[in-house]
């Protein structure tokens, strides 16, 4: 009895153990951690190799120890409880996975909701100041209040993107289109050629916030100081990338950027654009002699690079 019954422990031990090690390394996907679970389905696999070159020995030699009994009926009953280890660990994990899931998702509401109570505050404020503009004011203090305003609405744009479709599913071509024509339409008489030429590209939302504000400075100065001698003005707004830096140009056709001449509207505007590319990993460049080029470059991050789809687009 005790010669049939060794042989027999030891295949079943061997099956369990082989069974053991094959859930070990599905967990390794399952459960997101690689290394643990590969370590120790190594070790379950050693142990079904020990009984398999011991159950080759007894076959070969016909030799089989009555003392080897009882520690290999100790190995089964460990091989078995490591096997049911296993399988619990499965739906531990699908429920682990389940409320990180949850937990995730409870966070996004929240922080769209966050980004949607901004907008609101955001668009009252910008109320308040259309509510003064048109009132009473009139004269240099209407224009300061419209190009706050203006500035205002950057943030409020990417806001309501933001607590619309989330932080990942902002548009870099959307937004820029559209801060562009709330900028055309507060300052252009239809005499101003606005020409949009922007990528689909993945973009961070700070980069994208001071794109915002680097485009309504450059449009702002534009439109105010630049086609007062100019017969047919033009602006064209465009990106691209290189080598790892995502490029934004803003050029025009107008008199020039001269530094001796600058006057104190166009000088705020130009040390914000120069303060935001003074942002770690920014770079900027102005060039005032043929018409006036903003651009400002920044590095691109690796998971939003991939998302590049040129579509030209006219004003």
């Amino acid at each position: 009895m005790g010669n049939q019954l060794l042989p027999c422990i030891l295949c079943i031990s061997i099956a369990i153990q082989l069974t053991s090690t094959v859930y070990a390394l599905v967990l390794t996907k399952t459960s997101g951690f690689f290394k643990p679970w590969l370590l120790i389905a190594s070790a379950i696999a050693l142990m079904s190799v020990r009984r398999i070159v011991s159950l080759i020995q007894m076959l070969k030699s016909g030799v089989y120890p009555p003392e080897a009994l009882e520690p290999e009926l100790i190995v089964l009953v460990i091989s078995v409880l490591i096997l049911l280890g296993l399988l619990l660990f499965g739906p531990a994990f699908e429920i682990i996975k389940r409320q990180r899931e949850q937990e995730v998702q409870e966070k996004y509401y929240l922080l769209r909701e966050s980004h949607h109570r901004i907008k609101n505050d955001l668009q009252i404020l910008k109320s308040l100041i259309n509510l003064q503009i048109n009132s009473s004011v009139s004269g240099d203090s209407a224009k300061l209040l419209r190009e706050i305003d203006l500035r205002i609405s950057s943030f409020l744009l990417l806001h309501e993107y933001m607590s619309r479709d989330g932080v990942s599913g902002i548009s870099f071509r959307d937004y820029i289109r559209r801060l562009a024509d709330s900028i055309r339409a507060a300052f252009d008489d239809g005499k101003v050629a606005l020409s949009l030429n922007i990528s689909d590209t993945g973009v961070e939302r700070k980069d994208l916030l001071y794109c915002g504000i680097i485009l309504n400075e450059a449009l702002t100065n534009a439109y105010k100081y630049a086609f007062e001698q100019t017969e047919s003005p033009r602006i064209i707004v465009s990106d691209r990338v290189e080598k790892g830096r995502h490029y934004l140009t803003i050029t025009d056709n107008g008199c020039g950027f001269e530094t001796s001449g600058e006057n104190s509207d166009s000088s705020y505007g130009l040390s914000l654009i120069q303060g935001i590319a003074g942002s770690a990993g920014w770079d900027f460049r102005i060039d005032g002699s043929d018409g006036t080029t903003v651009e400002v470059s920044f590095p691109m991050k690796m998971d939003v690079e991939n998302k590049k789809k040129e579509t030209p687009m006219g004003g």
